[in-house]
């Protein structure tokens, strides 16, 4: 089995061209299988016993790498003590309810995605949500490195456009 950190980045992986911010963000995304079972490893090792500071790790090291992702993306984005902390929040209680119900797609789906989709959607002006929870647009198909390159371009044009008309 594959360490819980290498499966995390590939999940991010697999989900970093879907909207958070669509309306039925649990219909849209994925969940990779690798990511599944280190997830069920952990759980099964009776993970509600693990000591604090892995717990807190696993938790703040995710958080970090998902800021680390959105950043890249919207480098003009500046979040403040409190919203990277709100972002920690949702992952210790996505940790705990997986703990509590051993069911961790459910818990994905109808808890996790949801509440990530909210806390991404708090950081935009509302005509900025209102344009992108109606598209599921995704860019997943890209044929070559430089084709995802391209349209990772052509995305950031289009989010820095909308982000100046939405200044104006």
């Amino acid at each position: 089995m594959e360490p819980l950190e290498t499966s995390l980045k590939r999940q991010l992986d697999a989900n970093k061209a879907r909207n958070l911010l669509f309306e039925d963000v649990k219909q849209i995304m994925h969940i990779d299988p690798g990511f599944l079972a280190a997830l069920e490893e952990l759980l099964n090792s009776n993970a509600s016993t693990l000591p604090g500071s892995i717990y807190a790790e696993i938790v703040t090291s995710t958080a970090k790498e998902v800021l680390k992702r959105l950043q890249s993306i919207h480098p003009y984005l500046i979040l403040s003590s409190g919203q990277t902390e709100d972002l920690e929040e949702i992952y210790r209680q996505t940790w705990q309810m997986m703990i509590k119900t051993g069911n961790i797609k459910t818990t994905l789906k109808e808890f996790h995605y949801p509440a990530l989709s909210k806390w991404l959607a708090a950081l935009y002006p509302e005509k900025f949500r209102t344009v992108l929870k109606q598209s599921t647009t995704t860019q997943d198909n890209n044929s070559s490195r430089e084709e995802q390159e391209q349209n990772a371009n052509s995305w950031k044009m289009v989010l820095d456009g909308m982000k100046k008309l939405l200044e104006s």
